[in-house]
C-alpha cells in the first residue's frame, strides 16, 4: 500500500511547469488588479505552494490591500466586488463567482493558456500567508 500511495504521489504531484503557470497568471492578475489598489499585494496561498499541490490543484491567492485586519463579513466583499467589474474587462477571464463565507472567495475561471487552472481569490487573509509557511515547513 506505501508503494502504491508513493507511486501515485509521484505522478499527480503539481510539477516546477505548473508552478511556473501558475505564477505566470498571479502575474497576470496582479497587472489587472493594482490599478484599483496601486499599493496591494497578492500571494500565492495554500498547496501550490506549501509542497502539498497536485497536478490539478486549484490556485489560492491572497490579496493583501493593508496590513491591517478588514471586516471579512462587509468590506472583504465589498473589494472582491471591485476586483470582479475590474477583471470582467480582461480576456483573461471568462468566468467569476463571489462566494460569501466566513473568509468570501472571488472564484476565478479563466480562459487560453490557463483554462485548467480554476482561482480562489480572498482579501487580507493573512492567517492563509501564515499558514502557508507553516505547512511549507512542516513538509520540508
Amino acid at each position: 500500500l506505501s508503494e502504491r500511495i508513493y507511486d501515485f504521489h509521484q505522478n499527480t504531484e503539481q510539477n516546477q511547469m505548473q508552478l511556473n503557470r501558475k505564477l505566470l497568471l498571479r502575474d497576470q492578475l496582479y497587472y489587472a488588479i493594482s490599478p484599483i489598489f496601486p499599493l496591494c499585494g497578492l500571494y500565492i496561498v495554500g498547496s501550490s505552494l506549501n509542497g502539498f499541490g497536485t497536478l490539478r490543484s486549484d490556485l489560492d491567492l491572497c490579496l493583501m490591500i493593508t496590513n491591517r485586519d478588514i471586516d471579512q463579513k462587509s468590506d472583504a466583499v465589498v473589494v472582491l466586488s471591485s476586483v470582479m467589474r475590474t477583471l470582467k474587462t480582461t480576456m483573461l477571464v471568462v468566468d467569476q463567482q463571489l462566494i460569501p463565507a466566513k473568509v468570501p472567495i472571488l472564484r476565478i475561471k479563466c480562459g487560453g493558456a490557463f483554462s485548467d487552472i480554476i482561482v480562489d481569490l480572498n482579501v487580507n487573509n493573512s492567517v492563509a500567508i501564515r499558514n502557508t509557511h507553516l505547512l511549507c515547513y512542516y513538509s520540508a
